[in-house]
């Protein structure tokens, strides 16, 4: 109703009882009021404050425009046909069964008249929504509204009952307080969508990434069903696309299930072979089979019960990040670690091809935070049955669910999904700390025995190009290197031990209070306690190798130069030390062959030894992880100085030279 005055409209709002039981606030009632809409210069605010002053509502400071009062105009069409909304899974089973109920009635009596059925049933109520700014014209956006809906209404096909559209505004206004009687969404039965995505023509390819959210946590590409083209061009003709679709489908499905599960072909023809040979078996033999039949009958259907405890589905409604008072049905999945919906199908006719999609969102689970309705947590609360999903980056994504119950399992679901991908995850950081080890691993190689080794020979030859006299000394160079290779092996070995390794205490010792000014603060460590045994045992295998990575040393050192340098034999007879608990006495001769442990000791001297390396070894610590790092400097400075010195000797030609002034006896 209109005059010069304005336009007469009734604002409805929705409210629970009020009762002092919980439950009962869940029981919604619809309350409204007319207002007068001025054509000149009425904005929403206008009517939102006066709703708010009617309803002796106290006002709220809001930071954000968008938190405070709604006006939401609401547009209903109720003409349109059934298969106007639906989803994919839908489509498939109405496919399958139209096609049975088809073959059904032809195998029937032909002459049998079948039942008048309208071939466009009428649909649940289809809304589309709209929420003003606060600078809208009311008037201006009703207009779109009623323009919008008549347009929907002349593309798509009706029932033969037509019902005109039905426009009603609603008030929703924004509260902190925790006991509200004011939800804080319209609840409408059917399904909703946008005016801008309608505006938009969402039926169009152009909206395919507007009308499911732009700010999905991911995006996934639409899952185009363009088989009903392909049969359109097959058979050229419309009447008969629903049932090539359906055969096609289910042609296709038999296809892909073949392929991917190769045995089930090999099992249903080994199942027809033994029922036409069960009839002239012996009957021990067809027990054994029926017995056989009924245990992997027993195996199909636990298999599943676990398939259907691992992946839950049902119908939700998601609040669009758009407009917070759109909540479009979509179709969610659970499965492994993620939340998966789907929107319904929205079909394409551009004359000669007739296409149908549907929109496909994801949300990761792992390190996911789930909210519960809390009356702490007043916009979730005032939400009928709702929960929120906050993802790892922060985006987050309110459900509703049709009913307590409904809401309970996809809470409890979502939780244990949410904790099970939690702990998957734990793999993956296994995953990336395994390869950031190996990778160190390699670096420290690399560090301790291979880069030295290389730049101690270029630099001990100036800037001379030593190729060929590596060549000739690979075989000196290369025992140098694998022992210093090896060496790396025995300090990772170390770092094992050390990590494994219970942490020592610090003692503090204090001194008096006359010298606490002048002397300062010393520390001690508590010795180790009780040691696992498998860490026992790898420190004694560390020492074991320490003496054979020392025997090593020594004779890759005299194949170098047979008399040892003073630096590597006091090298060698420090670590003996550390390996064996007492410094060697002999000369340096005795020392290299001591430490090689060879054949020339007496079997005496070796037991002696033996009892006293296990009296100090009983109770020892983890070896160093340094201990062979010195003495293989000494070695790589030790060879590339050979290289120098084999360089020099054969730019004299022929000239002999007195290899044992140099110390170059015996070798080559």
């Amino acid at each position: 109703m209109s005059n010069s005055k304005g336009e007469l409209h009734r604002i409805y709002w929705q409210q629970w009882v009020s009762s002092s039981e919980r439950k009962s606030r869940r029981e919604l009632i619809t309350s409204s009021a007319g207002i007068r809409i001025s054509h000149s210069g009425a904005k929403a605010k206008d009517v939102t404050q006066l709703l708010r002053d009617t309803l002796k509502i106290r006002s709220t400071q809001m930071s954000q425009p968008e938190s405070g009062d709604h006006l939401v105009l609401v547009g209903t069409l109720y003409s349109l046909p059934r298969d106007y909304i639906q989803f994919e899974h839908e489509q498939e089973r109405r496919l399958s069964h139209s096609l049975e109920t088809q073959q059904n009635s032809n195998s029937t009596a032909i002459a049998a008249t079948p039942p008048s059925v309208s071939p466009y049933p009428k649909s649940d109520p289809y809304h589309v929504v709209k929420t003003l700014h606060p600078e809208d014209d009311p008037l201006e956006i009703k207009r779109r509204m009623e323009a919008r809906l008549k347009q929907l209404q002349r593309e798509a096909p009706v029932s033969r009952t037509i019902i005109s559209p039905k426009l009603q505004w609603f008030f929703i206004p924004s509260s902190n307080d925790k006991e509200s009687l004011i939800p804080n969404c319209v609840e409408l039965d059917g399904y909703c969508s946008s005016l801008e995505d309608e505006e938009g023509d969402c039926r169009s390819t152009h909206s395919n990434s507007d009308s499911f959210d732009d700010d999905e946590e991911e995006r996934i590409s639409n899952g185009a069903q363009d088989r009903a083209s392909t049969d359109n061009e097959v058979h050229d003709t419309n009447l008969s696309n629903d049932q090539s679709l359906s055969s096609s489908s289910i042609s296709n499905m038999d296809d892909i299930v073949t392929k991917r599960f190769s045995w089930l072909d090999k099992n249903v023809s080994e199942q027809t072979s033994r029922n036409e040979a069960q009839i002239n078996i012996d009957p021990a033999i067809a027990h054994k089979v029926n017995k056989q039949q009924k245990r992997r009958q027993i195996f199909h259907k636990q298999y599943n019960s676990t398939v259907k405890a691992q992946a839950y589905a049902g119908y939700l409604f998601k609040q669009s990040h758009q407009d917070s008072n759109v909540w479009r049905k979509c179709f969610s999945v659970i499965t492994d670690d993620y939340l998966w919906y789907i929107s319904r199908m929205y079909g394409i006719d551009n004359g000669h091809d007739k296409l149908s999609y549907s929109k496909h969102g994801r949300i990761r689970l792992t390190h996911a935070l789930l909210l519960e309705p809390s009356p702490d947590y007043a916009p979730l609360f005032r939400t009928p049955f709702a929960f929120e999903l906050v993802t790892g980056n922060g985006t987050s994504h309110v459900f509703r669910a049709s009913g307590k119950a409904r809401q309970t399992n996809w809470i409890q679901t979502l939780s244990s999904r949410i904790i099970q991908a939690y702990e998957n995850s734990f793999l993956d950081n296994a995953e990336l700390i395994v390869a950031d080890e190996t990778v160190a691993r390699t670096q420290r190689m690399e560090t301790l025995a291979t880069d030295p080794l290389w730049k101690a020979i270029v630099s001990a030859n100036d800037r001379i190009s030593v190729d060929e006299h590596v060549t000739r000394m690979r075989g000196h160079l290369g025992a140098v290197l694998r022992w210093g290779m090896q060496v790396s092996v025995f300090k990772e070995r170390c770092r094992q031990i050390q990590r494994s390794l219970p942490a020592k205490s610090p003692i503090v010792v204090t001194t008096l209070f006359s010298e606490s000014s002048s002397r300062p603060t010393s520390f001690a460590s508590h010795p180790i306690g009780s040691v696992d045994p498998f860490v026992s045992a790898l420190m004694e295998t560390a020492w074991t190798r320490a003496a054979e990575l020392l025997a090593r040393a020594t004779h890759v050192a005299t194949q170098l130069q047979s008399r040892l340098p003073h630096s590597i034999e006091a090298q060698c007879r420090h670590i003996d030390y550390m390996i064996h608990g007492r410094f060697r006495t002999n000369s340096a001769e005795d020392a290299s062959r001591s430490s090689l442990g060879d054949h020339q000791r007496s079997p005496g001297t070796d037991k002696d030894e033996k009892s006293v390396s296990e009296r100090n070894n009983s109770h020892r610590d983890a070896p160093p992880i340094d201990l062979f790092d010195q003495l293989l400097t000494d070695l790589q400075l030790l060879a590339a100085n050979k290289v120098a010195v084999t360089k020099r000797v054969k730019n004299d030609g022929d000239q002999p030279s007195s290899s044992g002034d140099n110390g170059l006896k015996g070798i080559e």
